[in-house]
């Protein structure tokens, strides 16, 4: 059957009801499972009409979205150890997050 499950999230309660889930059945049949989170990727923002490029503001969306995206993969692997689940994590930046999904699960 299957032996690795892929726990896509965005640290939501509803989605973390489905990474329980999926650790609990991966336990059930003896499978790993790794733990993805999509950070979107900035790209600009508009002020009154206008463009504007801030890299200092780029630079602060990244930092806190690969933060955050610490925050709720080292959560997930802590309930898969609990549960004696192998678990592997993986962020990766993105426009669409079922691209990046769908390219992770190939990988």
């Amino acid at each position: 059957m299957f032996k690795h499950i892929l726990l896509p999230t965005d640290g939501s309660p509803v989605s973390g009801k489905a990474v329980k889930r999926g650790i609990e059945f991966a336990k059930k049949i003896g499978a790993r499972v790794t733990a993805l989170h999509v950070v979107t990727t900035f790209r600009f923002m508009a002020d009154e009409g206008a463009l504007v490029l801030n890299p200092a503001l780029r630079k602060r969306f990244e930092d806190e979205g690969k933060a955050r995206a610490q925050e709720i993969l080292g959560a997930i692997a802590k309930q898969a150890r609990a549960k004696g689940v192998r678990c592997a994590t993986v962020s990766v930046s993105g426009d669409q997050s079922f691209h990046e999904i769908v390219a992770t699960a190939r990988r």
